[in-house]
């Protein structure tokens, strides 16, 4: 009985073993995949005739570079059914950085990213929703008086099993055309608002003279105990374009 009970227990290990690495190959692949769409979205946004083509093109690629991130964060990941939330968005905000050099700015990005495990799902939704609120804010990025252009990213967890990300870029001089920021199709503001959702989040804005911050509030676990509310007399809801 020993004998048997110990070779189902070996058998058990052994299959657990063979479908984890089958999934890390999943992930693996269709990371490749997707970095293989994002280079041909590349060449093509290259040989496109027209600004706005471009434009459309090189929105279509950073939303395939965010997916191929979120795979090479599950592939690397000792537990392969979740993703930390840490490492993804430090990954995430890495890959956006590189759209930087097309401003002349040197932009800071400062990050306090609590870790904390994220079901797959969860890295999914959240990952793409950083990708179009850290491209709105690079996008709605300006010069302060006295100051250089900068974007601050937080996730922390305001309660248990709930987590707040804070999105806060300074305002001032524009870094962008204006021209570029009339010709927005809003088709990342629509996406935030459905990945909030998804996430059954909270969505806040509050605006000054000095910076534009995006608030979002959502349990990791379903049925968790909401945070306490904070009141601010000075918090004012901000309409600030999206892309």
């Amino acid at each position: 009985m020993v004998v048997i009970l110990s070779e189902a227990e070996r058998r058990r290990e052994l299959d657990l073993e063979e479908k984890t690495i089958l999934l890390r190959e999943v992930h693996h692949r269709v990371k490749n995949n997707l970095q293989l769409v994002a280079s041909i979205m590349n060449m093509q946004s290259r040989g496109a005739q027209t600004p706005e083509a471009r434009r459309m093109l090189s929105q279509l690629q950073r939303r395939v570079r965010g997916l191929a991130t979120i795979h090479r964060s599950m592939n690397t990941n000792p537990d392969v059914t979740t993703v930390d939330s840490r490492d993804l968005m430090q990954a995430l905000i890495s890959e956006i950085g590189s759209m930087n050099a097309g401003t002349g700015q040197d932009i800071s990005i400062e990050t306090d990213l609590a870790p904390v495990p994220l079901t797959q799902d969860q890295g999914v939704t959240l990952s793409m929703l950083v990708s179009e609120a850290m491209t709105n804010a690079v996008k709605y990025l300006g010069v302060p008086e006295g100051g250089r252009p900068e974007i601050t990213v937080r996730l922390r967890a305001p309660a248990e099993n709930w987590l707040e990300l804070e999105i806060i870029n300074t305002k001032g001089q524009p870094l962008v055309e204006k021209e570029e920021v009339i010709q927005g199709t809003g088709i990342g503001a629509r996406l935030m608002m459905a990945f909030a959702a998804q996430l059954d989040g909270t969505v806040e804005t509050h605006e000054t003279e000095d910076s534009f911050t995006y608030r979002l509030v959502f349990p990791v676990v379903a049925g968790a105990e909401p945070p306490a509310k904070q009141t601010n007399g000075q918090d004012q809801d901000a309409a600030e374009p999206a892309a």
